[in-house]
């Protein structure tokens, strides 16, 4: 409970910007590409973070590590939002908004990089204690993620139009309330998450303990031994079977994440014109999906026991659902490829409703969760 703990507050901070910032960056002279780049600051520093986790949670213990990463995520939530006051006493406009935006750019990237050893050794030390479980196991952290991700962009729209017309504390206010709740969970996920030195290669299994036992003779203990000796953990990592599992999980990812700066360009267009927090509906509506599809699907991978053919053909299921996702909520006809003449397609006007946008809502989650859920056991294998 303590690591579902760490992880939805980890997933909703990561997630609650989406509701307001780009809109919030437009009016103020960020362009859509940089915005782009702030969103790619927070996992740029998770994904450097995870190179070395292991070996750092192995040295300091798993309580140490999540306290440290909980009380910098509330250090450098709480910078972000006050970034714009940093740079208010900078007199040419010019200076101040390329100030503003690579302070936006470091202090989310540090986020993703100090406060990732959190959920880092809480998924080490979940998947070591249930290895004969790793796809449910897998499944409920993505589901709880998921969680976080479904309530992180309505609050944080929510708190954004709490603060009225004052423009000022209608910024900082989501900061500063996400970075309070993550100062008051330290102490109490502090007490609860057990101090253990753990590397992500060196678990155990719990019933590895007869195969762990030593061959019977002389013979099979040579064998085993020379065995051990050619076991190469470089050409396991750059095996074609681990090459895909990570371009799998780095794919699905950086496709899903594409639509927290675009989305709002198209729901605020016409012929919707919707608000920041009507915006983060959209996302907590495909977070619900994602959540109770999850699990289903990590059981369902866990009837299929070392399988990498089964794995495989669920993460590939799930890019094509992904694929229609995109397919309904950016309808490409034959005017965009210069036929006919240049007005709307029939198929994209009829498209271009509510209910369409619902639909792809519904199959992003649904392709999140076959794209993801796959990958791990499959990492595994061996």
């Amino acid at each position: 409970m303590a690591a579902y703990a760490v992880l939805f507050t980890r997933y909703g901070i990561a997630t609650f910007l989406s509701s307001f910032f780009s809109t919030w960056a437009d009016n103020r002279g960020i362009t859509a590409t940089f915005d782009g780049v702030i969103f790619m600051a927070y996992p740029l520093g998770m994904a450097l973070t995870s190179l070395f986790a292991p070996q750092l949670i192995k040295r300091v213990g798993t309580r140490t590590a999540v306290s440290f990463g909980l009380l910098s995520t509330s250090l450098f939530t709480l910078l972000f939002g006050v970034a714009p006051d940093l740079v208010a006493g900078i007199s040419d406009d010019g200076a101040q908004l390329s100030a503003v935006q690579w302070l936006f750019f470091w202090f989310y990237f540090f986020n993703g990089l100090t406060g990732a050893l959190a959920e880092t050794s809480c998924i080490i030390l979940v998947s070591a204690r249930f290895q004969d479980r790793l796809g449910t196991v897998m499944a409920s952290i993505g589901t709880v993620s998921g969680v976080g991700c479904m309530v992180g962009p309505p609050l944080g729209g929510v708190l954004f139009d709490a603060a009225g017309g004052d423009d000022a504390w209608a910024f900082r206010l989501p900061f500063v309330v996400f970075g309070a709740i993550t100062i008051l969970l330290t102490p109490v996920l502090h007490y609860f998450v057990p101090q253990e030195h753990i590397a992500g290669d060196d678990a155990t299994p719990p019933d590895a303990a007869a195969a762990a036992s030593p061959p019977a003779d002389a013979e099979a203990a040579a064998a085993a031994g020379g065995a051990a000796r050619r076991r190469n953990p470089i050409c396991e990592v750059l095996s074609l079977s681990v090459c895909l599992g990570l371009a799998s999980v780095a794919l699905s990812g950086s496709v899903v994440a594409t639509l927290d700066p675009t989305l709002a360009y198209r729901m605020r267009g016409p012929p919707w014109y919707f608000s920041d927090a009507w915006l983060s509906f959209f996302f907590l509506y495909s977070s619900i999906v994602y959540t109770f599809v999850s699990v289903p699907v990590g059981w369902l991978v866990d009837r299929f026991p070392d399988n990498a053919r089964a794995y495989k053909t669920v993460t590939a299921l799930g890019f094509v659902v992904l694929g229609l996702t995109f397919a309904l909520l950016a309808p490409v006809g034959l005017s965009a490829w210069g036929v006919g003449d240049g007005g709307p397609d029939a198929a994209q006007a009829a498209l271009n409703n509510l209910p369409t946008v619902a639909v792809a809502m519904v199959l992003k989650g649904v392709g999140s969760a076959l794209s993801n859920n796959a990958v791990y056991p499959d990492l595994v294998l061996g």
